[in-house]
């Protein structure tokens, strides 16, 4: 009896863990150890599988539930920080309209092949970096007290220079009428730079945006307004009817693209100013003077009439006059490659024509569809042929390929750096360190800008929007994407 008793345990036990071992090697893959994975190999799937069904469906179904419900709790919490955060600085700007700069600054050093940087970098808590659709894009003026900053999403701050010169920084809401001016289009849709730039001249901001004319049909027009430091009053400047629809259905090469929108503004003389007008994606525009669109533009402050200088741009996004020797120096974006550094000499006679898209350093981001008229008519046209002057164009002074995301030109004086003689600093986006990109560039021209003397790479790590040079100060002022930050550079003389 007692041995009968001994071998029904023995059996039930090998059952048990016979069961058991199935049970474990019948898990999904991801439950299994490396001896569990090895064991199982033994056993048929004829056997494992309806385990499974029964045993750990449910289990899996419950546990990945479990984490998509925790998932779903973490992105409601970021979701709920962010609002708190927004409605925080809202609150901050909507009752003190200061906002301080709560962070302090940074000192960062660097040094290049020829000189030692010091940049200063302030926090910048205004720019809409919680947005993350997009950038945070926001532009600099200044006047002979003040620095004043748009956003891309259309809010308005100045800053106090003898603040800055103190090291301290309280950024000043202006309110203004933007929003209700631009017909209350939603200017989020357009993404958080819908504002191109900002200039100041004789007390009037003018300011470049992505208008909405109607149905998303959008160009690049300008408004202005006094200077006041409690409300911008803003009215329409100067505006015109072509205009351009983004629409999916269409191919790639023949869309709207507003980031190729232009938009930069600089003042020429005591009548006009100068305005940049990207191609918006429709290529074949940039050879026709009949339109706006891949073209440089006078506007007469009184009579906003119009007219081209130059012809045969993709997207002008730095613009630098030189009142002194009425020279024209720009950049512009190349597509996949062929970013540029232009010089116009003579910017009140003919027309000139910078080539694009017939000819460019850089290459289309796709290849032509053949087979679509469109596509055919633009393939025929822009041939991207690697030289500029062969085929009756200006070429560029300078090019990058790759492309470094080229953006704004700014000129210092020998105040800033003794051995300047004509020095230029340019800035750049990208995303490429080893290229060039995420960088100030300085340049050093000779004196009828033929020749390029000197180019020194200031390696940042950060996307650069926009730079101005204020000699009351003898410093740089930068727009860091990245950080995002304000940065104030000076050469290191000690």
């Amino acid at each position: 009896m007692f041995k009968n008793k001994k071998f029904f345990f023995l059996i039930f036990f090998a059952i048990i863990i016979i069961f058991l071992i199935i049970t474990q090697t019948a898990k999904p893959k991801y439950y299994n150890s490396e001896s569990i994975t090895y064991i199982r190999k033994f056993i048929p799937e004829i056997i494992k599988k309806p385990i499974r069904s029964v045993l750990y469906n449910n289990v899996v179904v419950s546990s990945l539930e479990k984490h998509n419900l925790y998932l779903l709790h973490l992105i409601s919490s970021y979701r709920e920080d962010m609002k708190v955060m927004r409605e925080n600085v809202s609150l901050i700007s909507q009752n003190s309209n200061l906002i301080p700069s709560s962070y302090g600054y940074k000192i960062n050093k660097i040094k290049t092949e020829y000189n030692e940087y010091i940049f200063k970098n302030y926090n910048i808590p205004i720019l809409n970096y919680l947005n993350l659709d997009g950038k945070p894009a926001a532009y600099l003026e200044q006047t002979d007290k003040q620095i004043f900053i748009a956003t891309g999403d259309g809010k308005f701050f100045y800053i106090n220079i003898k603040d800055l010169q103190k090291n301290k920084i309280n950024f000043i809401k202006i309110e203004s009428n933007f929003k209700q001016i631009i017909n209350n289009q939603n200017i989020f849709a357009l993404g958080p730079d819908s504002i191109r730039d900002i200039l100041i001249d004789d007390n009037i901001l003018y300011l470049s945006y992505i208008e909405k004319k109607f149905n998303d049909c959008s160009n690049t027009s300008v408004l202005k307004a006094e200077i006041n430091n409690k409300y911008l009053s803003f009215k329409n400047f100067f505006t015109y009817d072509e205009c351009y629809s983004y629409n999916e259905n269409l191919p790639s090469l023949n869309n709207v693209n507003t980031q190729r929108s232009g938009g930069r503004l600089v003042n020429i003389n005591n009548s006009k100013i100068l305005l940049t007008l990207g191609d918006y994606g429709k290529l074949l525009l940039a050879q026709k003077k009949d339109s706006l669109f891949g073209k440089i533009i006078t506007i007469d402050k009184i009579t906003n009439k119009h007219n081209i200088i130059s012809m045969g741009h993709r997207n002008p996004q730095g613009l630098y006059y030189d009142k002194e020797k009425n020279i024209l120096i720009f950049t512009e974006h190349g597509p996949k490659g062929g970013d540029e550094i232009n010089i116009n000499t003579d910017i009140n006679n003919e027309i000139k024509n910078y080539g694009w898209p017939v000819a460019s350093y850089g290459l289309p981001y796709n290849e032509f569809n053949l087979n679509d008229e469109a596509e055919k008519k633009i393939a025929n046209i822009a041939k991207f042929y690697k030289s500029h002057s062969d085929y009756g164009f200006v070429e560029p002074i300078k090019f990058f390929t790759p492309a470094i995301g080229i953006s704004e030109i700014i000129k210092v004086n020998k105040k800033f750096n003794k051995k300047s003689t004509n020095d230029f600093f340019v800035a750049s986006f990208g995303q490429n360190l080893d290229e060039g990109d995420l960088s100030v560039h300085h340049f050093r021209f000779n004196e009828d800008f033929s020749k390029i003397l000197l180019h020194d790479i200031i390696p940042l790590k950060e996307r650069i929007r926009d730079m101005i040079y204020i000699e009351k100060m003898n410093k740089v002022i930068l727009l860091l994407e990245t950080s995002p930050s304000l940065s104030i550079m000076s050469l290191n003389n000690g």
